[in-house]
This record gives structure tokens, sequence and C-alpha cells, in this order.
């Protein structure tokens, strides 16, 4: 019926009666109330979706990132800030197996111009480049995050960004080795495993299938290993809170919303970071304590639910932790990012993912 948006195939059937004392009396009250009735359909299917990973067999992006870390020790008033903006391209690649193989190439960043001053302001920012880059990450074929490869080969582009970045600076070419220890501690094997899955599982692995309605938020525990000290990792349970916000268009310049605005939320159980701050505890031993007051993390984006590829992504992450001897506050820091990426999908392969790592 024109004008009701009855999809096409609904059993709902409208007729005109063709009794001549009922067809005009009744045939305007008929038409509204088929609109009424037939339009309800289309409404929820607006307000319902379950996002699904179908991402094509080659995925290319162009992508820009920028990050925004406070780090403030308690006791103190001085907040260091670091902000650095990175562009990439995107590589992903279906094997046989159907997992997805997900690389990045072409890496470059810069800090702004009235933070850098000498070389120590560079290396002051080497332990958060791991948050901007992120090594060649596998998933399965259902989203899920399998592993990270090539960390050496990410270490080696980030100490490479380093030195390119400071060997015009006053005694930069002289601390080569120290860029490499530093690269090394912050991007170790397990942080970058950790920092991959945090923004694979954030922007993508979570919402695979997933059933929302808008407005409708959804809650959901796992279970997860937490990082405790020297390698020592307990399972605590993690709480999430998933929400379909509404529809919006995937870049600027299209008319149609056929993407949508998504957000999460998730914190640790206070029982589950009790828990573990007894372990850090039993591992420090003697009169030494831990508190560990905040655990979250945050993330809206903007994706294209028929194949969650992202276009907009915003994560937020909050954690603090002191450290006691008796009452007694020794040491102890927050810290928060704030990460926003934007990814561009060209019409067709650029060959930007054939050069360069």
């Amino acid at each position: 019926m024109a004008g009701c948006g009855v999809r096409e195939g609904a059993t709902l059937c409208c007729r005109a009666s063709t009794h001549p004392r009922v067809a005009g009396a009744s045939k305007i009250g008929l038409a509204a109330l088929c609109c009424l009735l037939g339009a309800a359909p289309v409404a929820a299917a607006e307000d319902a979706i379950t996002p699904s990973f179908a991402w094509p067999v080659r995925t290319e992006a162009k992508v820009s990132m920028t990050l925004h870390t406070t780090d403030q020790a308690f006791g103190s008033d001085r907040v260091r800030t670091y902000d650095l903006s990175a562009t990439y391209d995107m590589c992903a690649l279906k094997d046989p197996a159907d997992h997805v193989r997900v690389r990045f190439a072409n890496r470059g960043f810069v800090l702004p111009a009235g933070d850098v001053k000498e070389t120590f302001d560079v290396y002051n920012c080497i332990p958060v480049l791991p948050v901007a880059f992120a090594p060649t990450l596998v998933v399965d074929r259902d989203a899920t995050f399998l592993r990270v490869e090539d960390g050496d080969d990410l270490r080696a582009a980030l100490t490479a960004l380093v030195e390119d970045r400071v060997k015009d600076m006053p005694g930069g070419a002289a601390d080569e080795g120290l860029i490499q220890k530093q690269v090394r501690q912050g991007g170790s094997d397990a942080a970058l495993a950790r920092e991959a899955s945090d923004w694979w599982n954030s922007s993508v692995g979570l919402w695979n299938g997933r059933a929302l309605r808008r407005g409708e938020p959804v809650r959901w525990t796992a279970v997860q290993p937490l990082s405790v000290a020297g390698g020592t990792t307990i399972e605590v349970a993690r709480q999430f809170r998933f929400e379909f916000v509404g529809r919006a268009r995937c870049a600027e310049n299209e008319t149609d919303e056929r993407c949508v605005e998504l957000t999460v939320t998730s914190e640790v159980a206070a029982e589950d970071f009790k828990r573990a701050a007894d372990r850090l505890h039993d591992l420090l031993g003697g009169d030494m304590r831990v508190e560990l007051p905040e655990n979250g993390n945050d993330a809206r984006l903007v994706t294209d639910p028929a194949t969650l590829l992202p276009y907009r992504v915003h994560r937020s992450r909050r954690y603090s932790m002191i450290v006691k001897y008796g009452e007694q506050q020794v040491m102890g820091g927050r810290r928060q990012d704030e990460i926003d990426m934007a990814f561009a999908y060209p019409a067709a392969p650029t060959g930007a993912c054939d050069k360069g790592q």
C-alpha cells in the first residue's frame, strides 16, 4: 500500500471492502488502520540490530588517531600530560582458515610542537606508543581475538620512529640504546597483546552477534585475567554494559544513516578488585597494602552493523593504584587515556598495504 511502509511479503492483508455501503465510508479508515498496523514492523526493524562480523576478504583503511594521556602521582599536584597524533594504514586479509590477519603499515606520529623542546620530551612519550600503534593481530571467523604477531617488528618500527624524531636534537644520537630499552619495556609482548585485544574487542569483537534494541542497555559479565605484578595474574569478573544509541552516518559526506552508534562501559567488580589487592599484599609481604580505587573502560563507536567495519571510535580508560605502608601512603597514581580513531575506506585498493611497514 503506497505510503504505508508495509514490507513486501508481510502477512497483514488490508483490502478495501467491495460492498457499496461499506466501500465509501470505510475506505479511509481501513487505509489508516493498515498504515498503523503495517508500519510497526518497519519501526521495530529500525530499533533492533544484531551486528555481524563480515569484513571483506581484503580490507584497506587509512587510520588517523589522537591520544591524550594524563598521569598523576598521588600526593603530587603535578599532572603529566602526553598528546600524540598518528596515522597509518590498516590492512586486513582473510586466510584459507577464515582467520583475519590485521596488520598496520606506513606508521607515523607527531607531537605538539610546543611540547617538544628536548629529547627528554620525546622519551617521555615512549610508554604511550603501544597505545597508539598495534602489532599485527589475528582474529577468528567469529571475531574472537586470537593472538598478536610480529611484536619484534613493531618494537623495531617504534624504535626507528623515535630515533628519527630525535636524530637532529641535541644528544639524540647518543641515546639510541636508551630508546630501545624503553620501547622494550613499554612494548613487551604482554603489553602489546593487552593493548591489541583491548582495541579489537571494544571496536569489533565484543559486538559480533549481540542482539540490541535502541535505548535498552544489555549487561554481561565475563571472567578475564587481570595482571597484578611480576607476571602474576588473577581471574576477575569484568562487568559490561552495551547500548545501541541510534542510527548514524558512517562518514560526514554520506546522507544515508547506514551505520549505528554503540557504547560499551566496563569495570571490574569491587569484590574482585579487593581480591587483586589482597594478592598484591601477599606478594609484597609485611605491612605493605595495595588499594585499587579505579579500573574502568568506556568506548563509543560508529560502525556498520552489516560488517562491523568501524568508522569512528572513542575509547576512555581510567585506572589507579595506591600503595600504603601501615596507614601511610608511600606511592601510587592515576592514569587516564583518551583515544580517538577515524577510519577511511577507499573505494578501490590503493596499494598502500603492499608497501611499507
